[in-house]
């Protein structure tokens, strides 16, 4: 009988423990790597959906300190600069280190924002950057590689 009371309590426990609703994990977004991703070695221009998009950060870049970032947008052969809407930056890593999300504010033309990012506990240093975006009520994202020191 406390054999099948005991039986019954632990259905009962796993029962609860999977009903209880999970909360969802960090975005990952790793892709492989690209040195045109790259954004390790200095500041970059990439092309996203025929948009240019030049980052900037500051360096060096390192662990638990604050990075910088200066984006600028506009169309190729267009000295006009973009202004988009939504500008959002988050970071991850191949390991779900949480989510680390960032709004980008304007001021002069650019788009500013400090971004904090811990150690990996494991070692890692690569970082991914997603930048999310609206120009003209259109959505464009893209992915950029950042290796701390």
């Amino acid at each position: 009988m406390k054999v099948l009371h005991l039986l019954i309590a632990v259905c009962g426990l796993f029962l609860m423990v999977s009903l209880v609703p999970t909360l969802p994990a960090a975005e990952t977004f790793a892709v492989p790597y690209s040195e045109a991703l790259d954004l390790s070695g200095g500041d970059r221009t990439f092309l996203c959906d025929g948009l240019e998009v030049a980052v900037a950060v500051s360096r060096p870049a390192r662990a638990f300190k604050p990075l910088r970032f200066k984006l600028t947008f506009k169309k190729p052969a267009d000295p006009r600069v973009l202004v988009p809407t939504d500008v959002t930056l988050c970071f991850n890593m191949k390991m779900d280190m949480g989510d680390y999300r960032f709004s980008l504010q304007p001021k002069n033309a650019a788009f500013l924002c400090e971004a904090v990012l811990p150690r990996c506990l494991s070692g890692g240093s690569r970082w991914f950057g997603k930048l999310n975006f609206r120009v003209d009520g259109k959505f464009h994202q893209m992915v950029f590689i950042l290796d701390l020191q």
